[in-house]
């Protein structure tokens, strides 16, 4: 039941997509996901979440039952080791709690490759301001995953099976949240 529950969810944050098709992203880029959704094998995939997105209110499932309302941002996917736009990404965020100054945040993210291949992973994120660095980038995320957890909710096409631990190190301008996000955040995928 959850199961289908986090596949609903996954294809309404993406859409029906096509083998080739089009990004609405900001830089318009055109992906064919037969050529840019990566196999994985046993050596991690790091993908990157790129641009600027407007938020969009609506709810995800709930780490252990339940939804959570949540603000959620479609921007570039990227694949790092080639820099080039590989499909898109949708960013889910539900914040949970405040600690130390920062924001406890339950991250449910979206990495569309058209095509029909779709991954979403589910994690608990720390989002912490900045204290030095870039004028561009108000708050670092980050996620460490527990030892040989699977962290994918659902998955669809080449990904249906897909089972791996994600590790999320990030940097966000959050001035406008939840109108407006911009990411620069990398995830390393691990196959379990």
């Amino acid at each position: 039941m959850r199961k289908a529950l986090y596949l609903a969810i996954a294809a309404a944050l993406v859409g029906a997509t096509a083998c080739q098709q089009t990004a609405t992203t900001p830089n318009e880029a055109t992906f064919d996901a037969h050529a840019t959704a990566p196999a994985f094998g046993a050596k991690p995939v790091v993908l990157q979440f790129r641009g600027t997105g407007e938020g969009i209110h609506q709810e995800v499932p709930a780490p252990g039952g339940g939804t959570l309302d949540a603000h959620c941002f479609t921007i570039d996917l990227v694949d790092v080791n080639k820099d080039r736009v590989v499909g898109e990404a949708t960013d889910c965020i539900s914040i949970v709690g405040v600690a130390n100054g920062g924001l406890q945040v339950v991250e449910t993210a979206t990495f569309d490759f058209g095509g029909g291949h779709t991954f979403t992973v589910q994690g608990l994120v720390s989002v912490q301001p900045t204290t030095h660095g870039s004028p561009d980038v108000t708050h670092i995320t980050g996620s460490i995953p527990i030892a040989g957890q699977n962290d994918i909710i659902a998955g669809t096409g080449r990904y249906r099976r897909l089972e791996a631990s994600v590790r999320l190190s990030g940097a966000a301008d959050l001035s406008a949240f939840p109108a407006v996000v911009t990411f620069d955040c990398l995830f390393v995928v691990q196959p379990l």
